[in-house]
């Protein structure tokens, strides 16, 4: 493997979603270019799922929402993409409340960089009962990247601020090879890297049990077995969103409104030790990489100003 003698090059490209069309990142030669005989581009998505992109885009005809608009751009792009790329994917936000609302927006990397056609059951059997991402159809073994990703951005809801200056921070561990930060924690975790995109795995050294609302999005994947009920619960008549991370009040106080909710037991990690190390992505010297931001919304809250 050559040695990395260049610098990463960069290409954040915000995707506006406040129109309904299908917008194509004409200025660059990332998904067009004939890139045959020459080393394959490595493309890493960068996913905004947080609470704005669940308000509908004006003059929509099918009334989408901005996220939704997002995951047919995205569907789009996975289709018509080249043979000769390697992509890979990263979000921030989609988690439900919780007391580790803040700290769950901001997430490692989902899942590593990779060919974009290659079959994806081989590379995650080993991890489908202990990481967080859904498992592909075991039969027929044959989904390549480019539909697996599609369908793991398709699974994301619209909850949570935007912090994309921590992420992007993230983003740019992984391509340089250095630890894991925001994504360090057990692969059950919903914020947590992927265990393909890192190595020395981190371990849990004490747990406890307590309850969740998976209906929330609060439930890891490590629940109890045969430990989920369906209970009611009273919700919000009518919440009015004043924030771009979902955030507003209930209007006249009313919580009458019943609904039907799924709590569980599950089993949350106290203490982890281990030093993940990010896989670097790049191969090659000069290699083309680029990070492309879909996004609706400005910068929030970062945490490692420097």
């Amino acid at each position: 493997m050559k040695k990395l003698r260049c610098s990463l090059r960069w290409l954040l490209l915000t995707a506006p979603l406040l129109f309904a069309t299908v917008l194509m990142a004409d200025e660059t030669e990332i998904y067009f270019a004939d890139k045959s005989g020459e080393v394959a581009p490595n493309v890493l998505f960068v996913i905004d799922a947080s609470g704005s992109m669940s308000q509908v885009v004006t003059g929509d005809t099918s009334s989408r929402t901005r996220l939704q608009v997002l995951k047919d751009s995205f569907q789009e792009v996975m289709n018509t993409a080249p043979a000769n790329l390697n992509v890979g994917l990263m979000h921030y936000a989609n988690h439900g409340l919780g007391n580790d609302y803040w700290w769950s927006s901001i997430k490692g990397v989902n899942f590593p960089i990779s060919p974009i056609d290659t079959v994806v059951q081989p590379l995650l059997e080993p991890y489908e009962n202990s990481d967080n991402l859904p498992n592909p159809a075991p039969a027929p073994a044959s989904t390549a990247v480019r539909s697996f990703l599609a369908s793991i951005v398709n699974s994301w809801d619209a909850n949570g601020y935007t912090p994309i200056v921590d992420s992007l921070y993230e983003a740019a561990r992984y391509f340089r090879g250095e630890s894991v930060e925001w994504g360090m924690d057990l692969p059950s975790i919903g914020w947590a890297a992927h265990p393909l995109t890192y190595d020395n795995a981190p371990n849990c050294t004490a747990s406890r049990t307590e309850e969740c609302v998976k209906s929330w999005g609060q439930c890891n994947t490590n629940i109890v077995k045969d430990s989920c009920n369906s209970t009611s619960h009273n919700q919000c008549c009518n919440w009015i969103t004043t924030g771009g991370d979902g955030s507003g009040y209930c209007k006249d106080e009313d919580y009458t409104c019943a609904t039907t909710i799924e709590k569980c037991q599950h089993i949350v990690c106290e203490a982890v030790e281990g030093a993940p190390v990010y896989q670097s992505p790049i191969q090659y010297s000069c290699q083309a990489n680029y990070l492309v931001l879909m996004s609706d919304g400005k910068p929030e809250y970062p945490y490692f100003p420097d």
